[in-house]
């Protein structure tokens, strides 16, 4: 249990007070010390002034001694001696007063020192009190905080307990969840599998598709290259009966030659536009394409026939002259809208990698020709 704080405070004021009257014993004291050493101070002057009246008395004497022949003189020095014994007499007095008055001070100051003995002995009885009550209220807070250490050793036991519970629960309900999160893999596991199953299904199916595309691909080339020899043939031996019944004229090759007139370069410009339009109409929407909007190709003698291998059916010549009329700004517009990556947009993968191929030939043709505007 805690003292009162009344108590403590009774205790502080007594204290106070206590101190406060040995201070102010201690003032009297030094002040009657002062007093008594005043008191010395004038009974030493005392001493000096009547030792001063005696030498003036022995220097009179003497010089009533010396005088004693002229009358006027010695009644003088009679006066002036009498004067110097009454002022003795009167220092007499001055020193005995003094010595009363130090008798006086001497027994206040011992009355001062019994008062200050006396408060000394006070202060220190309160102070011996003060340290057993505060000795007592120290075996109290001693008891006070083992009672509190056993408290919270019993509350770390307990939250102990709970947590030890807690964990147990939190083990049980993540082997819960962990076994949960294992039969979901499981079933994700199993579905992945079905997936790439049918993946694999559907690849191996679009694989048979495209490679009966091919074997049917193939077997029209085959028959075209057939009717093509055939064909071949056929002029083969059409040109060797006519050479044989036009023996000895000199052909005209010239009239084999196509006519290159305004007629052509008209023919030429309303391919391009009607190019440039459908080539608008097919970009607005990639996703949505079905077919790749070639340039015009026309006849060119500047390239030979299967010198090199296209995907477009015209040559580099029939690009750049589709595009030649055009500016660079607006060379460079098409050639953005001809970037193979924007055919990734294409969900038939055969369309889409026809059109890239096609897309990368016309984009190359286009950088070619801004690279050369812009020298």
């Amino acid at each position: 249990m805690r003292s009162h704080p009344s108590a403590n405070i009774n205790n502080l004021w007594i204290t106070d007070t206590l101190l406060h009257n040995l201070d102010r014993a201690r003032e009297i004291t030094d002040s009657i010390r002062a007093d008594l050493d005043h008191a010395e101070h004038v009974q030493e002057l005392s001493i000096r002034e009547c030792r001063l009246h005696e030498d003036v008395l022995d220097d009179m004497k003497q010089r009533l001694r010396s005088t004693s022949r002229i009358s006027f003189h010695y009644a003088c020095l009679e006066a002036d001696y009498q004067r110097s014994i009454d002022q003795y007499i009167a220092a007499k007095v001055s020193m005995s007063d003094a010595h009363a008055d130090i008798r006086e001070l001497f027994r206040n100051l011992g009355g001062a020192s019994r008062t200050e003995r006396a408060a000394e002995d006070e202060y220190l009885d309160h102070l011996d009190q003060i340290e057993r009550r505060r000795d007592d209220g120290a075996r109290r807070l001693a008891e006070e905080a083992e009672q509190l250490a056993a408290d919270a050793i019993w509350r770390r036991e307990r939250q102990a307990r709970h947590r030890r519970r807690a964990s147990s629960r939190r083990r049980e309900r993540d082997w819960f969840i962990s076994q949960q999160a294992e039969d979901e893999a499981d079933e994700r596991r199993q579905d992945e599998k079905t997936r790439q199953r049918e993946e694999g299904a559907r690849r191996l199916a679009e694989e048979a598709c495209r490679l009966e595309e091919e074997e049917e691909e193939a077997q029209r080339q085959e028959a075209h290259h057939q009717a093509e020899h055939e064909a071949q043939e056929q002029r083969e031996r059409r040109r060797r009966q006519r050479s044989e019944s036009f023996r000895g004229k000199v052909p005209n090759f010239a009239s084999r030659r196509p006519a290159t007139g305004p007629a052509q370069a008209t023919a030429a410009s309303t391919s391009a536009a009607t190019f440039f339009a459908a080539a608008e109409k097919a970009f607005a929407n990639y996703a949505a394409m079905t077919a790749f909007p070639e340039p015009p190709a026309i006849p060119c003698y500047k390239c030979q026939a299967g010198a090199q291998q296209r995907a477009l059916q015209g040559c580099e010549h029939n690009i750049r002259s589709t595009f030649s009329s055009l500016s660079a700004a607006k060379l460079k517009l098409w050639r953005a809208k001809f970037h193979p990556d924007r055919f990734c947009a294409i969900a038939d993968l055969k369309l889409r990698e026809e059109c890239k191929r096609k897309a990368q030939e016309v984009f190359v043709v286009l950088s070619e020709m801004i690279s050369s505007a812009g020298k």
